[in-house]
């Protein structure tokens, strides 16, 4: 059975740099796979994409080293479960700001008696690259479960979120964070102080209960500022913003030089 490297890598406390796939189509999916991250987020969120592209991409992904990775439109049942059987090795769950909406998303993502999501398809078995039994047996242990950081009750109820079984850690929406705080647009060299103590306790509560901390970043020195704060799960920007990063750069190298 194919393993979630990233998932063990994580538990270790390593640092692992991703990014997020936000294009329609599998090329953009294919390129970022193959420029070396660690994993790739499918963005059906605010992409957004379609379940059958969402299946493609993760295909295409897993062509490559790179883990596959989806994150979700909503914490429902039929999202989570779908997305998972069509081969994603974990999820990004968004707007989860309660105990008792993370307890949802483990019942839905997880098997019993942990949880109680359903058994079936063969996408699933097939991008782990085993029978459907031993998928059965060990799927709870290869895939990944985010849920997002994105309200002050979020950050509230933080500890209680990283208590339960079955969630392996919590990844910042800076921009929906600063939006609930009441900074608007995000400024990272100019955050408030409640914004700026929240994104600097979650890798803290994290650490004491052996979860992951994941935040999504613009650049490189941002996403060297969160690692220094203990962060390890760093989405490095998105397919769609660094084209237009790389394009107006070597147009500006053109027009302007």
């Amino acid at each position: 059975m194919r393993e979630n490297w990233v998932r063990r890598k994580l538990l270790k406390g390593e640092v692992s740099i991703g990014s997020w796939v936000t294009l329609e189509g599998t090329l953009g999916a294919e390129v970022m796979a193959n420029a070396g991250f660690d994993w790739l987020v499918i963005d059906m969120e605010h992409g957004p994409m379609s379940l059958s592209q969402a299946q493609g991409s993760i295909a295409a992904i897993r062509t490559t080293e790179t883990i596959p990775l989806v994150r979700v439109c909503w914490n429902e049942t039929d999202l989570i479960q779908q997305t998972l059987d069509i081969g994603a090795f974990g999820l990004v769950i968004p707007m989860v700001s309660t105990r008792a909406e993370a307890e949802k998303a483990v019942k839905d993502s997880r098997y019993p008696p942990l949880g109680e999501r359903s058994r079936g398809g063969m996408r699933s078995r097939l991008a782990f690259k085993t029978d459907a039994g031993t998928y059965g047996r060990q799927a709870d242990n290869e895939i990944l479960i985010l849920t997002q950081i994105e309200t002050r009750e979020a950050v509230a109820n933080a500890a209680e979120i990283l208590s339960l079984d079955g969630i392996d850690g919590l990844f910042v929406g800076p921009n929906d964070l600063a939006s609930s705080i009441g900074q608007w647009p995000l400024v990272w060299d100019n955050q408030v102080p409640e914004l700026a103590e929240a994104i600097a306790r979650i890798p803290v509560l994290a650490r004491d209960y052996h979860k992951i901390s994941g935040i999504m970043v613009p650049n490189a020195a941002i996403a060297r500022r969160c690692i220094a704060l203990g962060y390890t799960f760093i989405a490095l920007t998105n397919d769609a913003a660094l084209l237009e990063q790389a394009a107006r750069r070597e147009l500006a190298a053109v027009t302007e030089g």
